[in-house]
């Protein structure tokens, strides 16, 4: 990839496209992936033509679980569908292998070749994806027949291959192969055995297909900017706003341990019974309805606009780290569930009155994006937690892609505050050197944390303003 001003290499790239525009007869491709719109777009038209080369694709059936399935499986599927639309003269086929008895196992093709008539093997590391493309350090071999005792070696790799695929005899495919002089004909010509070829199904539910981005957000073909992340997810006005309210944990979090530190070395130790303020604590974790309870104030805290922060503090301190990160977690997104409801009910105009002016801003980057807008949203305190709630119910954005995102952002904030809280009150119980010397260290990571994205904050705020100010001088 591109680095330190040297531009990136793609020969794998081109290699695979000059190879497609080369072909006479038949393309035999077999990848784990299927996502390069190039790609996809130089073998459409090759089928457009009304002699051009049949092309047969081995993928497998599906991947490597619910996210990689729903994400890369995603935009295979659209890249293979619209492959299918321009195969106006039947020379397509897309398959995935098979075994009898596997139900809903499946056979996971690793490959990363491509075979071009009996002239041309490409084998190697490269996927037919875009971060394989332009973002990975790849390595393919290409082997090309430029004289007479290559091709009949080329053309016994691709056979082997199919003879893999369909339980059968290599030399049974190569006779026919050569008979047909089609390897789709050959395909379609071979015994049924308990090893097979079958037509890769192209089904997409909608609601997933919806609410997946483009391509380049889930397989980039060059890395991610930070920066320009940031320039489109949080509104610009907001980057001062975010400072304040980092500070503001930060202040909140340092207290904490200035208390815990004026509770081991000063007469505050003397008339403040620790063991009396544990009982209390002790007792509530130890009742029934403890659970309902805490969750019943994260309802009513998104619905008063308590600050999420102090609550998820209390969590921590009275039920652990364990416990109070689940149940801080399960609380927030309840109260962001039931306040992103009610400005779905109250609508734009009722929240307009609450968020004030940024509501238009706000709305319109939490709806571009779906999920990915909302964890930045959340990992930049840009408004109140339950103002960004009310916005999102009166935005166009689905209720799950809002949770999804809430969840995702909250779990590393949750789980800084749950580790402090917890140090907190080993600190409370046992002030000794070594409890208070890592509630220290905790108290400095998280800060020093705070304090970096504030300052990067600032500092992609302030080359946005200066990008726009020149903008606007080379215009004038």
């Amino acid at each position: 990839p591109a680095l330190d001003g040297r531009a990136a290499i793609r020969e794998v790239e081109r290699l695979y496209l000059r190879a497609i525009e080369q072909a006479k007869r038949m393309i035999y491709i077999e990848n784990q992936y299927f996502t390069v719109a190039g790609i996809g777009e130089a073998l459409g038209k090759r089928l457009e033509e009304p002699d051009g080369p049949e092309v047969v694709v081995v993928l497998r059936l599906r991947g490597g679980g619910w996210l990689e399935e729903n994400t890369m499986g995603t935009l295979r599927v659209r890249v293979l569908k619209s492959l299918r639309a321009r195969d106006q003269h039947q020379r397509l086929r897309i398959y995935y292998p098979d075994h009898d008895g596997l139900e809903d196992q499946a056979i996971n093709v690793h490959s990363k070749l491509m075979v071009i008539d009996d002239r041309f093997a490409l084998v190697g590391s490269a996927n037919l994806s875009n971060r394989s493309m332009g973002y990975d350090t790849e390595c393919d071999l290409a082997v090309e027949a430029n004289d007479t005792r290559v091709a009949p070696a080329i053309a016994t790799f691709r056979n082997r291959l199919l003879a893999e695929h369909l339980g059968a005899n290599v030399q049974k495919v190569e006779k026919t192969v050569k008979e047909k002089a089609s390897l789709i004909a050959a395909i379609d010509a071979m015994p049924t055995g308990n090893r097979m070829l079958k037509p890769l199904p192209l089904e997409l539910p909608p609601e997933i297909d919806a609410w997946l981005p483009d391509s380049n957000a889930i397989d980039p073909e060059r890395p991610i900017d930070p920066d320009r992340l940031a320039r489109e997810l949080v509104p610009e006005e907001e980057g001062r706003r975010v400072g304040r309210r980092l500070v503001s944990i930060m202040l909140l979090l340092l207290a904490m341990a200035g208390l815990a530190a004026a509770w081991r070395w000063t007469a505050l130790g003397d008339w403040l019974d620790v063991q009396r303020l544990v009982e209390p604590v002790e007792l509530f974790k130890q009742w029934p309805l403890a659970p309902i309870w805490i969750l019943t104030l994260y309802l009513i805290a998104a619905l008063v606009a308590i600050p999420i922060t102090v609550l998820i503090v209390a969590t921590a301190v009275v039920f652990g780290p364990f416990l109070g990160f689940a149940y801080a977690l399960t609380g927030s997104l309840l109260g962001a569930a039931l306040t992103f409801w009610i400005g779905h009910v109250l609508g734009r105009a009722p929240v307009r009155r609450l968020a004030g002016r940024r509501l238009n801003k706000l709305s319109r980057r939490l709806s571009e994006r779906g999920p990915l807008s909302v964890l930045v949203v959340r990992l930049f305190p840009v408004a109140p937690f339950t103002i960004v709630n009310l916005v999102a119910g009166a935005s166009h954005i689905r209720c799950r892609d809002f949770l999804i995102g809430t969840a995702l952002g909250m779990t590393p904030g949750i789980g800084a505050v749950a580790i402090f809280s917890d140090q907190l009150v080993a600190v409370l119980r046992e002030p000794t050197l070594a409890t208070m010397s890592i509630l220290a260290a905790l108290a400095l990571a998280i800060t020093g944390g705070a304090m970096a994205l504030h300052f990067w904050l600032r500092r992609w705020t302030s080359n946005d303003r200066l990008d726009q100010q020149a903008r606007a001088a080379g215009g004038s």
